[in-house]
């Protein structure tokens, strides 16, 4: 059996269970995705928060790891 899915959560149901599945993160789009994040108006705290969580995940290259 097969599966599309997005990456992140094919990639984490793979590290859960390695030795029964096979995750194939080959992009098979022209045009890729984008995602985005929605933060309720005026929560600068979450905003800040996740900021700090993708600049700190593009500079130890989690974002490049996830495919």
């Amino acid at each position: 059996d097969g599966f599309f899915y997005d990456q992140l959560t094919i990639y984490r149901t793979w590290q859960k269970h390695q030795d029964t599945t096979r995750a194939i993160l080959v992009p098979f789009q022209e045009n890729p995705e984008f995602w985005g994040i929605a933060v309720q108006k005026g929560n600068a705290e979450l905003k800040k928060e996740l900021d700090e969580f993708i600049a700190e995940s593009k500079k130890d290259g989690l974002f490049d790891s996830l495919g």
